[in-house]
């Protein structure tokens, strides 16, 4: 039940952000804001799965002194 309740704690507080400007603003300002999100986790997605492709192949090669190939 405590695992639930933080589940759905941490659910409520990350689409808060949308639900409080719905209610200030109109839907045109969410729909602008749902999209800008949307691109905005792409980008990180795919910084991400750079990221971990590349560390350890970079540490790898650090750690063999082969870096200057790079």
């Amino acid at each position: 039940m405590t695992i639930f309740a933080f589940a759905l704690a941490v659910t409520i507080y990350v689409s808060s952000d949308t639900t409080i400007l719905g209610i200030l603003k109109n839907d045109y300002a969410v729909g602008i804001y749902s999209t800008s999100v949307k691109i905005y986790q792409i980008a990180q997605s795919l910084l991400s799965a750079i990221l971990t492709v590349t560390i350890p192949r970079l540490a790898m090669l650090w750690g063999q002194k082969k870096a200057k190939r790079i």
